[in-house]
């Protein structure tokens, strides 16, 4: 079918969120959350959004985007995403934008594109494979029902050790610049040890006080494991405007010398107790297949797996430094 592809205007919010949450309906987002994401991806890095249109209703059926990506930040490696509306798939709308996006990537001179996919969606996984990506790595989605958790029998994983405390980004101060470097410090040195495909990156100062000032943001779920002036772990919670009755899992994570002492564990239980006690159903969270640390963890809790993302990589430079 034959379509128009034109650049991203503000205009279209309203559909590609309609796209998407048709396309992953658990997720779901609202078109607030969609601008404030856009308007404070640092400019430092590439990005830019097509959209597909219908000639004849000048309705948009599909979106296409490239970016850079800031945890794994190399000039020529980027992330793309592919949407097309349910109602207007296996028309070749699909190829069609790939097509323009795979242009750009030649202009930019890409060597590395990924992109992912639920195993469970055998369609989608067929077409990035017919396409020449491979698979790279996998992150399992989780699901815990909070009601469902019996407190009582992980009340001792609560303690911590002489000389560590549990506090909040609230009581640090979410606005003290000195407090948010440190915290932004501590997850870059933690950032390394997490699964990735590449070299871990530190994403801008910037970007990381967008995440903390968004309006999902949840200062008093924002769980820092403190020994004296210094941080030494995190467990965040984030809300989501589009699921309201949810809770989103960010970084679990305790600098390398402070394991082994059941950080993660206490961090954890700060994370359940806030949701019961503030009557959110639910906790959702992703975790590399290989984190075996931290699965092990969420398992213990009643984390329920859902089907796997598989993220895939394309090479389009054989033989280039990677």
């Amino acid at each position: 079918m034959r379509v128009e592809i034109r650049g991203f205007e503000p205009k279209d919010y309203p559909r590609i969120v309609e796209i998407s949450n048709l396309l992953y309906a658990p997720h779901r987002w609202t078109e607030d959350e969609a601008r404030y994401e856009d308007e404070h991806f640092d400019k430092k890095y590439f990005f830019r959004r097509w959209v597909a249109e219908d000639p004849a209703s000048r309705e948009v059926v599909a979106a296409g985007e490239l970016n850079h990506m800031p945890w794994s930040y190399h000039p020529q490696k980027f992330w793309m995403d592919l949407q097309v509306h349910p109602d207007w798939q296996r028309r070749g709308i699909g190829q069609t934008m790939f097509d323009k996006l795979s242009a750009e990537l030649q202009s930019q001179n890409a060597i590395v594109i990924r992109t992912s996919a639920q195993e469970s969606k055998a369609d989608s996984v067929r077409w990035i494979q017919r396409r020449g990506f491979v698979e790279k790595m996998r992150n399992w989605e989780s699901h815990l029902d909070v009601s469902a958790v019996d407190v009582t029998k992980f009340a001792k994983r609560e303690d911590v050790p002489a000389g560590i405390e549990i506090v909040t980004l609230k009581d640090e101060g979410a606005e003290d610049s000195e407090c948010l470097r440190a915290v932004f410090d501590m997850v870059n040195e933690i950032g390394p040890d997490i699964p990735s495909p590449d070299v871990y990156t530190a994403s801008t100062f910037d970007m990381f006080l967008s995440g903390i000032r968004s309006p999902d943001s949840l200062h008093e779920g924002y769980f820092l494991a403190k020994a004296g002036d210094r941080y030494v772990g995190i467990s965040n919670l984030w809300r989501s405007e589009g699921s309201p009755d949810v809770l989103y899992q960010g970084l679990t994570g305790v600098l390398r010398e402070y394991r082994g002492r059941g950080l993660a564990w206490a961090l954890k239980m700060r994370t359940i107790a806030f949701a019961r006690d503030r009557g959110y159903r639910q906790i959702r969270t992703w975790n590399n297949t290989m984190n075996r640390h931290i699965l092990n963890i969420n398992e213990a809790l009643g984390f329920v797996k859902q089907p796997v993302w598989i993220i895939f990589q394309k090479d389009l430079a054989p033989g280039a430094p990677r």
